[in-house]
């Protein structure tokens, strides 16, 4: 037996489950990141969104991870307890523990960036030009901050074995730290009170940014929400105006046949003969009578107003529900339900990004609150926060893949399941190959033929706000940043006035575009309900015409 067989021996099995199963689930968090990397360096077009630049940020950071994760204890020094497969030294551990802490942070810090993205879009109402004031701050930020306290660890050393890999620990493990034991006790050689640090670097940020993301995901579905309720009730309302205006011309029509029933009646009784009589009642019989029920409520509406005087406050009530954004004309033919449909989407599609950090860092805060409340962790539980810490990217990438998936199917439904999974993973693979050299020739022809026809997360998240989200008031800020056009950006970015002045009127140009199909469309739609109208007026004077026989 060699002495690489005798020293494995030496380890338990969860020493050696603990050292290896990472390298599998970062495997795959690389794969899902590097894709969403090439996929947008890919497009020129995706690189110009703030989102697609986000999304880059995002990806770097957990490639860094993963690949810390992936080393596992392979940069432990030789030698150390429990560390099975360690050929490093304490240099290359405390390599990986300073450019892990700092991807650690990082990626936690920008999916909290995200979230606050979802948030400014869908609720306040921000374009992509005022997202790209700040984008620089939503960039740089997270970075500084995760490189500073990764600075802070190195200059502590803090950087030890812990468990499966170099992170904050103390050295050796289980030794006597300073601030429970004192200074006189303590012995430990390097990460002196590193179960404080590891709860003032890590810990606490990750669970402050956890409640964060809830509150403003929380924020975006309420606004979602409120928005369905507020175009629900005005959709009502326009089904009651319709049904207001059927039972008026219902009525018309009534009035229409009593006075020609009249007429008739006059005509009869002027004759003065048996013969002039029949003739009345026959003109009476050729009269359109009108159905009963319509009989039944002429009856029961005489002892309350009539319809025709509740009409105005009615309209008002439904113009109030109106979205603010449109016009009285344009607004009769707002296709709400299925911008409904995309604002639901969107929000949904942040909150699946939410979703992949939690069930990245579940299982962490579960050892986290056993290890509080019993001193103590479970073996399977920690499994399964090795397992499933590493898979940031790879659950990114489903996220991210999702809305063209989803697309596919709607667009294919003669293709099965399995075809299409096989379909993806192709496109995928000549994708990564065409990042270590490939042509990639086939993903390129591929996507051309599809991916144009994808309509990608929320890179239209500005056009969302203004279209399907137009039910809701316009914010203050919005509505004096219009009225004063764009002279805070001409001062902040240098831009000429000629310019601001192109642009504006670019802008007003397609607005009014925009407003004259809208108007076109509702011209359309009063002229056909006007000609049917005028049929039903003719039908209606043919009908109660008296029929007097000579």
């Amino acid at each position: 037996m060699s002495s690489f067989e005798k020293e494995s021996l030496s380890y338990t099995s969860q020493q050696i489950v603990l050292a290896t199963l990472p390298k599998f689930t970062s495997t795959l968090s690389i794969l899902g990141s590097a894709y969403i990397l090439q996929y947008i360096l890919r497009h020129p077009q995706k690189r110009k969104t703030v989102f697609s630049r986000l999304m880059v940020a995002l990806s770097t950071s957990d490639v860094v991870a993963s690949i810390c994760f992936f080393l596992g204890t392979w940069p432990v020094p030789v030698g150390t307890v429990g560390a099975y497969g360690a050929v490093g030294t304490t240099q290359t551990c405390t390599t990986q523990g300073f450019f892990g802490q700092a991807a650690y942070m990082c990626t936690p810090l920008y999916n909290g960036v995200l979230s606050l993205y979802y948030l400014l879009v869908i609720r306040y109402r921000w374009r992509e030009d005022e997202l790209k004031r700040i984008e620089v701050y939503l960039l740089v930020v997270p970075p500084l901050v995760a490189g500073g306290i990764a600075i802070a660890g190195l200059v502590l050393q803090l950087y030890n074995f812990a468990n499966f890999i170099c992170w904050i620990a103390p050295l050796p493990w289980g030794c006597l730290d300073t601030a429970r034991y004192g200074a006189e006790d303590a012995n430990c050689v390097r990460g002196d009170n590193a179960w404080i640090y590891q709860w003032a670097f890590l810990y606490g940020p990750v669970w402050f940014l956890i409640l964060f993301m809830a509150v403003a995901m929380l924020l975006v579905y309420n606004t979602v929400l409120s928005h369905e309720k507020r175009a629900g009730r005005w959709s009502f309302s326009r089904r009651i105006s319709g049904a207001a205006k059927q039972q008026q011309r219902r009525r018309r029509r009534s009035t229409a046949a009593t006075a020609a029933t009249a007429a008739a009646a006059a005509a009869a009784g002027g004759g003065g003969t048996s013969g002039s009589t029949a003739a009345a009642a026959a003109a009476a019989s050729s009269a359109v009578v009108p159905p009963a029920s319509e009989v039944t409520s002429s009856t029961t509406d005489a002892s309350r107003p009539s319809t025709s005087a509740l009409l105005p406050s009615f309209r008002f009530s439904a113009a109030s529900l109106r979205p603010s954004c449109l016009s009285d004309e344009a607004a009769t033919t707002a296709p709400s339900s299925n911008r409904l449909k995309h604002s639901r989407k969107v929000a949904n599609q942040g909150m699946l990004y939410v979703l992949a950090f939690l069930l990245t860092w579940f299982w962490g805060t579960v050892t986290r609150i056993l290890d509080l409340a019993k001193n103590r962790t479970y073996f399977p539980i920690v499994v399964l926060h090795v397992f499933f810490l590493p898979c940031q990217g790879f659950f990114n990438a489903l996220v991210y893949l999702r809305p063209r998936y989803v697309r596919y199917v709607k667009d294919h439904p003669d293709r099965t399941a399995t075809a299409i999974m096989r379909r993806n993973f192709r496109r995928t693979v000549s994708s990564l190959w065409s990042i270590g050299g490939g042509d990639g020739t086939a993903a390129e022809q591929d996507e051309g033929d599809y991916d144009g026809e994808v309509e990608e997360d929320v890179q239209d998240s500005a056009a969302f706000v203004d279209d399907d989200l137009c039910a809701l008031p316009p914010s203050p800020r919005k509505a004096s940043s219009d009225a004063t056009g764009t002279g805070t950006s001409t001062k902040r970015h240098g831009t000429s006035k000629a310019v601001i002045k192109e642009k504006n009127s670019d802008l007003n140009l397609a607005n009014s575009q925009k407003h004259q199909i809208s108007m076109d469309s509702f011209n359309e739609n009063e002229e056909m309900e006007m000609e049917l109208e005028g049929k039903e007026e003719e039908e209606e004077k043919e009908e109660t015409a008296p029929r007097i026989h000579p």
